[in-house]
């Protein structure tokens, strides 16, 4: 695409409300934030709500209280680890106050914002990203497209 990668230098998530205000408040993390607006390609993971186990293995994961309650609250998926629900509406939470990544609507602005997921695992949470059209390209393998396209 012959663009230019940009990395937030921050933990996705942090300890606190008061750790992100900090975060936040960093000339770095600013200068990231303030180029949301123009960023015309996004590549994302799309995450279930329950961890793959290399993951869980890594130590990069919520607590499993945290993962109940996002669960009991319907969650089936995650965007830059902003959780939503089977209809792609997000849940908010204990963890919203947390992240720090860009905003679901302000990934929905951008021109591609290209989805990578795939699996029986994750179907449900890829499907509720399309209905919510917080992607409007996904990248995944043939048992999940042909399953959307029957859906």
């Amino acid at each position: 695409v012959s663009g230019t990668a940009v990395f937030l230098p921050v933990p996705g998530v942090v300890g606190s409300e008061a750790a992100l205000r900090v975060l936040a408040e960093d000339e770095n993390v600013r200068g990231v934030f303030a180029l949301y607006p123009r960023v015309t390609t996004a590549l994302v993971g799309i995450g279930a709500v329950e961890p793959s186990h290399l993951l869980a293995a890594s130590g990069n994961i919520f607590s499993e209280k945290e993962l109940a309650a996002l669960s009991e609250h319907g969650a089936v998926g995650d965007i830059l680890l902003h959780f939503y629900d089977a209809w792609g509406k997000p849940v908010e939470g204990v963890l919203t106050s947390r992240v720090i990544s860009m905003g679901l609507e302000e990934l929905r602005k951008v021109e591609r914002a290209v989805g990578v997921a795939g699996g029986r695992r994750k179907y449900a949470a890829i499907l509720g990203a399309l209905r919510a059209r917080w992607i409007n390209i996904l990248i995944c393998e043939q048992f999940t497209a042909e399953r959307l396209c029957a859906e």
